[in-house]
């Protein structure tokens, strides 16, 4: 059976035929849904293929609907396929649809990171990784994790400590940022990229001697070469000074020759080639004397001429054969603190896994293609093969190389059994590299890309080869006649500006129409304006609201129209416009919680009731306030501002609480309640504003989540606050504004596309992977350095290059997915181009230049008939959307009526004591890790009031008792690999609990809690326990029996 291979543009019907690809398999065998696995990249994209795949099979079982339109054409495509007995594709498609509903488990599509993450959770231990973990999807949550802990190592660890100092010092010294943790957090990033873990894995483990040795070598290589150049200047200026001369009577006077000469004996190596000066003079036949240079200075010159050319000749050889290596070696220099610490930092990445059970989603693919690079048949996906049989693969382009690479044994499994396999793709619509997307991979089908780093894939490569099947999709069924005869010509004059090596992403681009008819519409309106950025701006979102209700006159709803941007701020722009002029408006990603004036002042009252003192923040309140409550400064606000002005800080602190209603905050209150608290004071809660009641939600869920206070909430919201936004329900009938990364697999009947501006302003991915083998540095076989156009100077000028023309790629690309949405009407809106950088008004003036329709007075160009473009109108969606006329807030604390401790303890002790005890003591216990969790752990038990103070007190005492027992110690450090209430199978089928399994690096710790008297089973238990964990794995186990009768005295027997 072939491994079918899709190469598809926007609208082609890729989707339905992985659908059709879905239904030719299950009714052939009904049965056979359980053996495939279709995944794509988002979980959009695999609920839209489950709704498709699941409305496809209705409509075929059902001969009610044998008239319907998706009837027929289904019917027909199979036909086409061989599969035409229309009695039997009734009758299975209906076993199928029962099936599927009955077990919906067995249906397997989903997204190809929720697919590993299956393969991991079954196989954690395998992978070694925590049976029970979180998923961490944010980098920059992760990253941060990794600085604080690294920081926190500052005056514990030696090594740290000098690193850090060092690397603070190197920062003064360059005048640039002193505060290092941007730094780290990008060398943190870069670490737990897939590409940095391809890379590691080709250098040897460094130890700190080596790296050590790596920097001295670096700084060494960098002081020998710039002694050439200081040693020949140097003597050129001294040669200059004995004929009587100064460096500025030379070409160029003051800004010439003399003052590079000047500048390279000084050190200045790297500003010196930045300029023209010198590259020009190593083209001169005389670089130092000009025609117009008056008689004395060339007489005198002539005495030292000779020795002068000597040793400019030697720096420009110098310039030729080190200059290079040079820059090179000054890059890797920059980086030098990334391999200082990169062992550190995967240490903590490793140390979070095992201490807080918390997971970056990258680290899943990583774990896994060491397991298989380890055994060529992995008994992971030999298990897995026996379920799954056939393999959709959706999206391609967008796949990473790990992700393909760990893919191949289920794919070469399929293929050497008989079975059929299918890849969706198009190369055009790869915008995700900036994630690890490789669109290569998708090009270079049927060869493995990156193959040299994999050997061991090469006997999958061959299989693949025998067995590969392309087809092109080539026609589109989403879009008017005009919309695509636009888009096939556009793109053929993009194709025509990429290099040759990328023009093979855009062939076959051209598509057909499907339906003939003349009808669509394509404008484009450019701006101009000399009153600034906010006029233009203002003017171009003005230009959106009458394109709406154009579009709302011309037959069209609100839900038929999308207002595609390139980020969340213009998103967010827009929304908030049309808002503001009662057009309903629905976004994902656009409605920023931190463009709210009522969220701004409530972060600055959060921020305030922790930091008084901070003036800025003072003064942010003082004018938010203004803006929400304007009433309460009857003086006016410029008055009430210049009165502040003049106070001291005290009474500035007191004004501040005057006008906001402060209300002092009782202590021990949660963060939730503190925030409520402080809206009620200023009477937020007066009216439904979704912008603060989702604000809750993000504090709500942040105290259930993290467990952190006010303070870990600040400095959290200043990372990712700027991300979060209001989410309303996609189904209300209005204009979806939405990024277009969102937008890719969706189309919509009118699309508008503003500040469509973008412009090249840098490579996508910031850092460069280096074979350094041959730069003579040892130890240092591979690097990172940051993408700039230094590097294009060095031997590896030619993978900047690379990286320059894919970001190019990436615009392009980018632009293909916005400008394919558009069913009938596509509306771009952009600045007059008036630079000649790359950027996408000046590709689109080109292009009219091209078409020979630019005139510089002319700022609309239309391609279509606006006229015949409403022929798709979709009938509006019925709003049912209930909307709130109140905020329901009030303080709860008020109307408690609290027991007497006293009482509370009677009641606990009246029946079932010994049991009820025996249940705290492990419940309390199990939520224990180590000793530096324990104090949070029993904080929550009090705030929640399963614990009382003095049992707080009690259990706080134990458990610092045992840090005296040499055994406790190590079972309750930081580091170790714990398990709690872990469940364990024994080779009877028996299933046993232990309290505490403890794996140490050389031995296994096993306790058990008890609370009763001493009794024979116990230890027979604990040795069942020895037994279980010694056919688990090969260390020595212990076990200990941990006799608590109260919380102030306890007794640990041993059993061996």
């Amino acid at each position: 059976m072939p491994l079918n291979v899709y190469k598809s543009s926007a609208g082609s019907g890729k989707t339905f035929t992985l659908v059709l690809e879905y239904l030719l398999l299950v009714l052939k065998q009904p049965g056979y849904y359980r053996h495939i696995l279709a995944v794509t990249f988002t979980n959009k994209a695999a609920n839209e293929m489950k709704s498709r795949i699941i409305t496809a099979l209705y409509i075929l079982s059902d001969e009610q609907l044998s008239n319907h339109k998706q009837y027929k054409t289904l019917v027909n495509q199979l036909a086409k396929r061989g599969f035409n007995d229309e009695g039997l594709i009734r009758r299975n498609a209906s076993l199928v649809f029962s099936s599927i509903l009955h077990h919906y488990s067995d249906f397997s599509i989903s997204t190809i990171d929720s697919f590993t993450h299956k393969i991991v959770k079954t196989f954690s231990r395998d992978l070694r990784l925590p049976s029970v973990f979180e998923v961490e999807l944010n980098d920059s949550v992760l990253t941060q994790e990794v600085v604080n802990e690294l920081i926190n190592k500052v005056g514990s660890d030696d090594y740290v400590t000098t690193v850090i100092i060092e690397f603070i010092l190197e920062k003064l010294s360059d005048e640039t940022d002193w505060r290092i943790d941007r730094s780290l957090r990008a060398y943190a990033k870069e670490l737990i990229g897939e590409e940095a873990f391809l890379e590691m894995n080709k250098i040897d483990t460094l130890e700190q001697s080596d790296v050590q040795s790596i920097k001295n070598q670096l700084t060494t290589k960098i002081f020998e070469i710039s002694a050439r150049f200081i040693s020949k200047s140097s003597a050129i200026l001294k040669l200059l000074n004995k004929a009587g001369l100064s460096p500025f009577d030379l070409v160029g006077k003051t800004k010439g020759i003399g003052l590079v000469l000047i500048k390279l004996s000084e050190g200045e190596i790297a500003d010196v080639f930045k300029g023209k000066t010198i590259l020009n003079s190593f083209e001169s036949d005389n670089p130092f004397i000009a025609k117009s240079t008056p008689q004395p200075i060339k007489n005198a010159f002539e005495s030292v001429a000779e020795e002068v050319t000597q040793n400019f000749d030697e720096i420009r050889e110098s310039y030729e054969n080190f200059y290079p290596r040079y820059v090179l070696f000054q890059l890797l220099r920059k980086n030098i603190y990334a391999f200082v610490l990169q062992s550190h930092m995967l240490e903590i990445i490793h140390n979070l896994i095992d201490k807080k059970q918390l997971v970056h989603i990258s680290e899943f693919n990583k774990r896994l293609a060491d397991l298989l690079q380890m055994s060529p048949v992995a008994f992971i996906y030999e298990r897995l093969g026996e379920k799954y049989r056939s393999f959709l693969l959706d999206e391609f382009q967008d796949t990473s190389v790990l992700q393909w690479q760990n893919f191949l044994p289920l794919i070469e499994n399929s293929l050497a059994s008989g079975y059929e396999n299918l890849i969706v793709g198009d190369g055009k619509q790869s915008i995700y590299r900036f994630r690890g997307g490789e669109f290569q991979q998708f090009l270079k089908l049927p060869f493995i890309h990156k193959l040299e780093d994999r050997p061991h894939l090469e006997r999958i490569e061959n299989l693949i080869k025998q067995q590969y099947h392309e087809q092109t999709l080539d026609t589109n069924y989403r879009s008017s006649s005009d919309v695509v005869e636009f888009n096939n010509d556009f793109f053929e004059f993009i194709q025509g500006q990429l290099p040759l090596q990328l023009k093979t992403v855009f062939e076959g681009q051209r598509q057909k129409v499907f339906n003939d008819e003349k009808c669509g519409l394509v404008q484009f309106d450019f701006f101009i304006s000399t009153e600034g950025k906010e006029i233009k701006t203002l003017a171009i979102l003005e230009r959106i609201l009458l394109l709406i209700e154009k579009q709302l006159n011309d037959g069209y709803s609100l839900n038929d129209i999308t207002v595609l941007v390139s980020g969340h701020h213009e998103g967010d722009e827009v929304a908030r416009f049309l808002s503001s002029r009662n057009i309903e408006v629905v976004s994902a990603d656009s409605l920023l919680l931190n463009s709210s004036a009522s969220v701004r002042l409530s972060l600055n009252l959060l921020t305030f009731y922790l930091l008084p003192e901070n003036k800025i923040n003072r003064l942010e309140l003082l004018v938010n306030l203004m803006e929400i409550n304007p009433l309460y400064f009857t003086n006016g606000t410029t008055e009430e501002l210049l009165f502040y002005n003049d106070l001291d800080e005290k009474s500035q602190i007191s004004y501040i609480k005057m006008k906001s209603n402060w209300i002092e905050q009782q202590p021990g209150k949660g963060l939730y309640d503190i925030t409520e608290e402080l809206l009620r004071s200023i009477h937020l809660d007066k009216y439904p504003d979704p912008y603060i009641q989702f604000f809750l939600d993000e504090i709500h869920r942040f105290q259930v989540q993290e467990q952190k206070g006010l303070n870990a909430f600040l400095d959290y919201w200043k990372e990712e606050g700027g991300k979060k936004s209001v989410v309303i329900p996609e189904k209300t009938n209005a204009v979806k504004v939405m990024t277009i990364h969102k937008a890719k697999g969706l189309e919509f009947p009118v699309v508008i596309f503003p500040f469509a501006n973008r412009f090249y302003r840098g490579t996508t991915r910031k850092n460069i992977w280096l074979d350094l083998r041959n730069e003579e540095v040892e130890k240092l076989t591979s690097g990172f350095v940051s993408s700039t156009t230094a590097l294009s100077g060095t031997a590896f000028g030619y993978l900047y290059e690379e990286e320059t023309e894919k970001t190019k790629l990436d615009m392009m690309n980018l632009l293909y997915v916005a400008f394919t949405r558009a069913i009938s009407r596509l509306y771009v809106l952009a600045d007059l181009p008036m630079q000649k950088n790359l950027s996408y008004p000046l590709i689109f003036k080109e292009y009219l230049q091209f078409k020979e329709l630019w005139s510089d007075e002319k700022l609309s160009y239309v391609f279509g008939d606006e006229t015949k473009s409403v022929s798709n109108k979709r009938l509006a969606i019925s709003d049912n959307t209930r909307h709130h006329d109140f905020f329901i807030s009030s303080g709860w604390m008020g109307r408690l009526i609290l027991a007497d401790e006293s009482v509370i303890e009677q009641k606990a002790s009246v029946t079932n004591e010994d049991k009820s005890y025996g249940l705290l003591i492990h419940e309390v216990l199990s939520q224990i890790v180590s000793f530096e969790t324990f104090r949070n752990v029993l904080s929550h038990y009090e705030s929640t009031g399963y614990l009382t103070n003095n049992q707080v007190n009690d259990f706080a005492r134990m458990i610092e008792s045992f840090r005296f027992n040499s055994v406790l110690e190590q079972a309750f450090s930081d580091g170790s690999y714990v398990r709690t209430e872990t469940e364990l199978l024994n080779a009877q089928g028996n299933i046993f609990r232990m309290d505490r399994f403890v794996e140490l690096a050389d031995r296994v710790i096993i306790l058990d809690y008890k609370t009763g008297k001493q009794e024979n089973h116990h230890i027979r238990q604990m040795e069942n326990y020895i037994e279980i964990a010694k056919d688990l794995q090969t260390k020595p186990v212990d076990g200990y029996l941990l006799y608590l009768n109260d919380l102030i005295n306890w007794e640990m027997i041993s059993v061996s």
